[in-house]
């Protein structure tokens, strides 16, 4: 409280300064004060300040849904910084409006930002698939794009696409996907094969039922 005070005062006496109020900010929003981090965080914006401070303010303001007008104010004031929009997307990320927040994403990468990745994936929590795989495509070939691939082709029910990569992974939800592909385009031998490789990972148990269902098809 005597904290809160003598940064509140300090505020009053440097009009001119951001970082008084920087602080009282990051003090409210250690304290969960969300109203008052909003309030102190346009007392920020009018003092001019430099952009860590207000690269700052985006993190303090990540769960306040009510504060998305006051950061979309402050993309506007830098148009052309993939960041600053990067960040206004994560907001909307966590806020479950993906369309937006893939539109953020894919607007700064446009602008030089590598946020290709996270265009994609906010895409396919969209149902956007097809927007999702051309973003996708733009993020430079690794295992975390091809990842990446196979969770949006899998959720499309692309099952021959994922076989036609011909690709393992470090991660036992991808090889599941890849051998449930393998198993929905008929071939069963590459299905179990890959199953069973499942059995000892965190996806023993839909590689058992995976395993089970293809045993039942078998024996008709």
């Amino acid at each position: 409280a005597e904290a809160y005070t003598v940064l509140s005062q300090a505020c009053q006496t440097f009009k001119k300064e951001f970082r008084p109020c920087l602080e009282l900010a990051a003090l409210a929003h250690r304290k969960t004060l969300t109203e008052d981090v909003r309030r102190i965080a346009q007392d920020v914006m009018v003092r001019n300040p430099d952009r860590d401070a207000v690269v700052s303010l985006f993190h303090l303001l990540y769960k306040d849904s009510t504060a998305l007008p006051f950061l979309e104010g402050i993309v506007a004031r830098y148009p052309t910084d993939p960041e600053i929009r990067a960040h206004l997307g994560h907001v909307y990320a966590g806020n479950q409006q993906w369309v937006s927040a893939a539109r953020l994403f894919e607007d700064a990468t446009a602008l030089g930002g590598q946020y290709a990745f996270e265009a994609a994936d906010q895409y396919r929590m969209a149902g956007r698939y097809r927007h999702a795989l051309r973003m996708n495509g733009r993020v430079p070939s690794s295992r975390r794009q091809a990842t990446q691939r196979v969770a949006i082709l899998f959720e499309q029910r692309q099952y021959a696409r994922i076989v036609a990569m011909d690709s393992s992974f470090d991660d036992p939800g991808s090889n599941y996907r890849v051998a449930y592909s393998h198993y929905a385009v008929g071939d069963y031998a590459g299905a179990l094969k890959r199953a069973r490789a499942l059995l000892e990972t965190s996806y023993q148990d839909e590689a058992a039922a995976l395993l089970r269902a293809m045993e039942r098809e078998q024996t008709r």
